[in-house]
């Protein structure tokens, strides 16, 4: 009876033995993970032959499921391909986003900047107060009236050897406004100013260019704030200013970003160079280029 119970004591053990190895062989099992596999974004972009504005972004990216453009413009796609005709010239910010089943995801960014192919910057557009015409009022004008020889109207006359001249000014307190007034509304999209044939610190240096379509609510197209002039070059030839003052009967041309259509715009000068007066030989609204 002794030896009956060794045995089943020995056989008892030798069960237990292997089960605690076949649990233990279980356990030590290695499960090999997939690898990771990121995507990658990247994509090639080309400019239409025939329209500067039409862009055609192709989508080279790899080991993705998804795409998402954002173009620079508020719009997007999520196309392999994407052909996008831009509405203005300017920079813009493109972004592709690759994601996968993963939810892994990368970005490319990439800046373009569209340009007008003939713009040219010493050219303006259309002046629609010469082609258009309309109304010139002004919150001062030259001692001899709008029609002196210093008058308002050479503001508008289309001759940069004439000049308009408003003394007596404190600009810090009262600025000197220009309106004109057009027989329907007009878009602008840009302004310009010639400088008067003298006296630099008479040139305007802050004004607000604002339009509006009953002439009492304005809305501000552009505005500038110390605006430095071009200074002249000197040419060896004689001058009466000191060669670091800005040129004579200089053009400065301004674009602006405005769409909207007004009957009425005005110029509204806050500074300039420390005179009690403000002169210039021409103020125009224009017609975008070309």
């Amino acid at each position: 009876m002794k030896t009956k119970n060794i045995l089943l004591a020995a056989l008892l053990l030798v069960t237990l033995g292997l089960t605690m190895c076949k649990k233990d062989s279980s356990s030590t099992a290695v499960v090999e993970e997939e690898p990771v596999v990121y995507p990658i974004a990247d994509f090639t972009y080309e400019v239409s032959p025939t329209d500067p504005q039409k862009i055609t972004f192709k989508s080279k990216s790899l080991n993705y499921t998804s795409l998402y453009w954002q173009l620079g413009d508020d719009s997007l796609a999520t196309t392999d391909s994407v052909v996008h005709t831009y509405k203005r010239w300017g920079r813009f910010r493109i972004i592709l986003t690759a994601r996968n089943a993963k939810g892994l995801s990368s970005k490319k960014e990439v800046p373009i900047y569209l340009r007008n192919p003939v713009f040219n910057p010493d050219s303006v557009g259309e002046n629609y107060i010469l082609t258009k015409g309309g109304q010139l009022t002004v919150s001062k004008d030259n001692g001899a009236g709008a029609g002196g020889g210093e008058g308002s109207l050479k503001a508008i006359d289309g001759d940069p050897l004439t000049k308009f001249l408003a003394g007596g000014l404190n600009l810090s307190a009262t600025p000197l406004v220009l309106t004109f007034q057009f027989a329907e509304p007009i878009v602008a999209k840009a302004y310009t100013f010639i400088s008067g044939n003298d006296a630099p610190d008479r040139d305007p240096k802050s004004w607000t260019f604002e339009g509006s379509n009953d002439g009492v609510t304005w809305t501000v197209v552009d505005t500038r704030t110390n605006f430095e002039w071009v200074t002249r070059p000197d040419l060896g030839e004689p001058v009466t200013e000191p060669a670091t003052s800005p040129r004579r009967r200089q053009r400065i041309f301004h674009i602006t970003a405005n769409n909207t259509a007004f009957t009425y715009y005005r110029i509204q000068i806050t500074a300039n160079r420390g005179s009690d007066a403000v002169q210039f030989s021409e103020w125009t609204i224009n017609a975008s280029q070309p």
